[in-house]
């Protein structure tokens, strides 16, 4: 509960967090994520499973990037990205719960959508062994993409936001569109409009953001968001979608102004169970 401990936001306050450790922390985390694109040049395979993997492992090595920068530019426990001080160890359980509610609420509304545009919908039904292999590769590196992703742009970077604005508020918006534009690349942009794609990561950002910024702590995040990722590469995706690989439905194409409302009614739903859940002390 946020009345317990010191907000998350505030860990930057316990570590060694000048702008210039942040400058060369920024530098170094580059560099190890361009190591980890490295492979792409010389991996000649082309399947769903091979062009996953080398398409996440920049993120993995981002991570381990992040690590190393934490641990030892910032000399700040790794732990301190994922709770606030006060709360001595990280919350597996809770990492679960956010990512299988995450997938409930997501089948739900997908439900929901099929019953509304029953043709746009295909399935898969000779779907190879290799899907399998797909399977596989999505639950071992797609979490490690989506940590990169909670762990260094909210709250890394948001507790440098945080710094320098003083305003929980302002820091968690300031996050939100450094998200947007890190998908600047994705090939949605092109396919339905910088603008209205900018838009809904900027959203997707803020409610995942939400999660944390109520629970005091990140591992809800990282759960419902590894769970998002997973969900999109091997079980229902649309045409020209980030992950290239053949899931188990693919929808003919992305209604961009109902995904942005279903997100919005998903998020309420995950946030209002979980205050429940976890008996949240809402600020």
């Amino acid at each position: 509960m946020l009345s317990a401990v010191n907000h998350y936001y505030k860990n930057i306050l316990h570590w060694k967090s000048s702008y210039l450790r942040l400058f060369f922390s920024v530098i170094i985390i580059i560099l190890c994520f361009i190591a980890g694109a490295y492979p792409d040049s010389f991996i000649t395979e082309d399947n769903d499973q091979s062009r996953l993997f080398l398409m996440l492992l920049p993120f993995c090595t981002g991570l381990a990037g992040l690590y190393l920068v934490f641990r030892f530019l910032h000399h700040a426990d790794f732990s301190k990205l994922f709770i606030p001080d006060g709360i001595l160890k990280i919350s597996v359980k809770r990492i679960f719960f956010g990512f299988f509610l995450w997938l409930a609420i997501q089948i739900f509304l997908e439900i929901i959508m099929f019953m509304l545009n029953p043709d746009d919908y295909s399935f898969q039904y000779d779907l190879p062994v290799s899907w399998l292999w797909l399977v596989l590769v999505a639950l071992l590196m797609i979490p490690a993409q989506t940590s990169f992703e909670e762990l260094f742009v909210r709250s890394y970077l948001l507790q440098y936001f945080y710094k320098f604005f003083d305003n929980k508020f302002v820091a968690l918006c300031s996050s939100s569109v450094f998200f947007a534009i890190l998908h600047y690349s994705n090939p949605e942009i092109v396919e339905y409009g910088a603008g209205i794609m900018l838009f809904y990561y900027f959203l997707a950002g803020l409610g995942i953001g939400l999660i944390s910024y109520f629970d005091n702590r990140m591992e809800l995040a990282l759960g419902m968001h590894a769970s998002n990722n997973i969900y999109a590469a091997v079980l229902v995706s649309y045409k020209k979608a980030a992950f290239d690989t053949q899931p188990l439905i693919e929808v003919s194409s992305m209604n961009v102004f109902a995904s942005i409302a279903l997100f919005l009614i998903g998020i309420f739903i995950f946030l209002l169970i979980c205050k429940y859940n976890y008996k949240w002390v809402l600020p």
